[in-house]
């Protein structure tokens, strides 16, 4: 019986002890694995690779992934479940067309636990960007200092993809241009997606926009807020 409940829970893979970077950790990880990340600031681009792991770092303060502005810092691309999750992480430095933070496309799911996003750079969705049908949950997490340039200072979603928030800041971010396809200084709702927001604060975000717009609300973006603090107020409970 012990030893079904040990592979149930899959292996830890521990870094740098084991594995000298993240990315090393997750190739030889499979799903149901858990990578857990000793404090540090580890400069890498990492890719789930389609794999349903646990990333987990030691603390947010304490472990920090830096992207040094060479694409996404992180991605989920390859069609990972809804088990994926990145937990305790500090996530900067990202620039990218879309989700200078965090990309999640292509049918894909990632749960982002306490996870802190800051110094990010994007297009689209400075922060994190759901894409093509893919889902993102973000519970505790902190967005702030995150600048896009076209739309989503904090968070873009688009295709019919869906990004859900409980008990989370989304603050000081920024849209920087002012195209007619500029939009959301803090969230930018696209195509037949859904943005949730519970228990968050959505506050301070800069630029000449709302601190959410569905820019072509004829295209069936939409937003359900509840128990919210948002600036400038927003239809909920």
């Amino acid at each position: 019986i012990l030893s079904l409940l040990t592979l149930s829970f899959g292996a830890v893979l521990n870094i740098p002890s084991d594995y000298p970077t993240i990315q090393l950790g997750i190739n030889t990880a499979i799903s149901g694995d858990t990578v857990f990340v000793s404090p540090g600031i580890y400069y890498e681009n990492i890719n789930f690779n389609g794999k349903n792991i646990f990333l987990k770092g030691a603390t947010a303060a304490t472990t920090i992934i830096d992207g040094g502005e060479n694409g996404s810092v992180v991605q989920a691309v390859g069609g990972e479940g809804s088990g994926t999750t990145l937990s305790k992480f500090t996530i900067q430095n990202g620039l990218a067309s879309y989700g200078g933070g965090v990309e999640v496309d292509n049918s894909s799911a990632l749960n982002l636990l306490d996870v802190v996003f800051k110094s990010n750079n994007a297009e689209y969705g400075a922060g994190v960007s759901a894409l093509n049908n893919s889902s993102i949950t973000i519970k505790n997490g902190l967005l702030f200092n995150n600048q896009a340039s076209i739309q989503g200072g904090a968070l873009y979603l688009s295709e019919g993809s869906q990004i859900t928030a409980l008990s989370s800041t989304i603050s000081y971010n920024s849209v920087s241009g002012n195209s007619a396809s500029s939009s959301g200084n803090g969230v930018s709702i696209g195509t037949a997606s859904a943005f949730t927001a519970n228990s968050s604060i959505i506050w301070g975000n800069t630029g000449n926009f709302s601190q959410i717009n569905i820019p072509s609300p004829q295209f069936g973006g939409s937003a359900s807020i509840t128990y919210s603090n948002i600036g400038g107020g927003w239809f909920g409970t």
